[in-house]
């Protein structure tokens, strides 16, 4: 599960924990998991995402990018496919 706190001072701050894919939409650029969070996938990283089923098990880790400043790692593909997303 995504577990994100807001607080004024910081913004988000995030907790990364598994979570598992629900649905994944317009052809791989958008997922949305388990915990009720949507999310917009790089264009660059929406062949992978496409192939994604419901059930897959995901970690979201924070990245450095600012347009897609997450990153999602399926843990049941091989290699884990590491995707750029944002929180929608």
């Amino acid at each position: 599960m995504l577990t994100l706190f807001w607080t004024k001072a910081y913004g988000i701050i995030f907790e990364p924990m598994e979570n598992t894919v629900v649905d994944v939409r317009k052809n791989g650029l958008e997922v949305e998991l388990f915990d009720g969070s949507t999310w917009s996938i790089n264009p660059d990283d929406s062949s992978k995402t496409a192939e994604w089923y419901p059930t897959q098990r995901i970690i979201v880790e924070k990245s450095d990018n600012e347009r897609y400043p997450f990153v999602i790692i399926n843990l049941d593909t091989f290699p884990q496919d590491q995707i750029q997303a944002a929180l929608i």
